[in-house]
């Protein structure tokens, strides 16, 4: 019926309950309440026995609030947990596409530096599906080169998306010289796209 009175028992359940089933279900009733529910949403990253599946299931009901909720989300996303930063910025994707929110922005690319590795991957997925913009392209390059092996993934995949063929010379000598087949499949897929754009 739409009372908020039942967040409470939907966070227990999607805390508490053992079945796979009842927590989607308690998250998906969460999410209907839109902001109301960020509060509520957010207890799940500070919870120590929190499961992978529910810190995801938490990052999906924020994302689907996305622009319901813009003041919450962006103070989220400057939390000093950084689980709850990382679910904070892959939920600004409405706010800084369809808003033009220069807050959510300015907040997405801090991100990228930020000293959890985790959140700089929610940032970099998050910017490969936004509209291009020139400014940070070398920030992505810049990116191939990192430690973590997800982060140099997605780095390229976002370079492929936006058709950054100043990403080539970086993919090219990194290709030359990168162990890790999974990486080097990536970088290839990423460089073949990138060289055929004006054939």
């Amino acid at each position: 019926v739409g009372d908020p009175k039942a967040l409470p028992a939907l966070l227990e359940a999607l805390i508490n309950d053992e079945d796979a089933v009842v927590q989607c279900s308690a998250a998906g009733a969460m999410a209907v309440f839109g902001e109301k529910a960020i509060e509520y949403l957010l207890q799940v990253f500070d919870n120590p026995q929190r499961s992978e599946m529910q810190c995801g299931l938490a990052s999906w009901g924020m994302g689907f609030i996305g622009a319901e909720a813009p003041e919450a989300i962006k103070a989220a996303a400057k939390s000093s947990n950084p689980a709850v930063r990382s679910a904070a910025i892959a939920a600004l994707e409405d706010q800084i596409q369809s808003l033009e929110d220069k807050e959510a922005l300015s907040l997405l690319i801090n991100a990228i530096s930020d000293p959890f590795e985790n959140v700089q991957i929610e940032a970099i997925s998050l910017i490969g599906r936004l509209s291009p913009r020139e400014d940070l392209i070398p920030t992505l390059i810049q990116k191939l080169k990192s430690q973590n092996s997800e982060i140099k993934k997605i780095a390229a995949l976002s370079l492929m998306k936006w058709e950054a063929k100043e990403s080539i010379s970086t993919l090219s000598k990194i290709i030359s010289i990168e162990k890790k087949k999974d990486i080097k499949d990536i970088f290839n897929l990423a460089l073949n796209k990138l060289q055929n754009l004006d054939t």
